[in-house]
């Protein structure tokens, strides 16, 4: 209750959330048969991922942009540092041994690291295995839209981060979020809105219209 999180504080309350989210993923991955369902829910969890670290990103570079994209003062280390964690990067990117030294490395690592489960490339990587999982099974189709983006977010990320400088970081990662945007809206009206056809589709999209305004 509202009551308990203001005596308590934040912390416990936002500590007990991650971990009930993290319980919850490990019973889905170790007990759900991995079927069109479990897809589903991966796809939701990675793009939620990709959207959010992008933000993170989209918000420290452009609201509040390096001086020096290439090295960071000491002043300003422990708002980089808490950038990491917040990403949950920090013991990943530790490992790296690249050090807490340049924002355009943070920046790199959460984009584009191949390894790194909440990198927004590793996400829509998952995203679009997921996708061709479905399609295989006949729930889409191999062409959908939601595909088609998903292969798209990542070739763009690709490509554009082999020549990603400090100013540029902003307007990529505001792209990232249109694109998860865009396969979400795609994925949802392949698998899961009604025809304007069918019984109550009309009233549907209509519904859904006034609620997207």
């Amino acid at each position: 209750p509202p009551g308990r999180i203001s005596t308590e504080g934040v912390y416990p309350f936002c500590r007990m959330m991650r971990r009930s989210s993290h319980l919850i993923q490990g019973m889905t991955d170790q007990a759900m048969r991995q079927d069109a369902p479990w897809h589903f829910l991966r796809i939701g969890r990675y793009l939620e991922r990709a959207e959010k670290t992008a933000r993170l990103l989209e918000a420290k570079f452009h609201f509040a942009r390096p001086a020096d994209p290439l090295s960071i003062a000491p002043v300003d280390l422990y708002h980089w540092q808490s950038l990491v964690r917040s990403a949950g990067a920090d013991e990943a990117y530790l490992r790296m041994e690249l050090g807490i030294t340049s924002p355009l490395e943070i920046a790199r690592f959460l984009i584009v690291d191949d390894h790194f489960p909440r990198s927004v490339n590793f996400c829509l990587g998952q995203v679009a295995d997921s996708l061709h999982a479905l399609a295989a099974a006949d729930v889409m189709s191999a062409e959908s839209s939601a595909l088609v983006r998903a292969r798209a977010a990542r070739s763009e990320i690709t490509r554009d981060a082999e020549r990603l400088a400090g100013n540029l970081v902003g307007s990529l990662m505001d792209r990232v979020q249109q694109r998860c945007n865009g396969i979400h809206e795609a994925l949802d009206a392949s698998c899961f809105a009604l025809s304007s056809h069918a019984e109550g589709g009309t009233q549907y999209a209509q519904a859904a219209r006034q609620a997207q305004n």
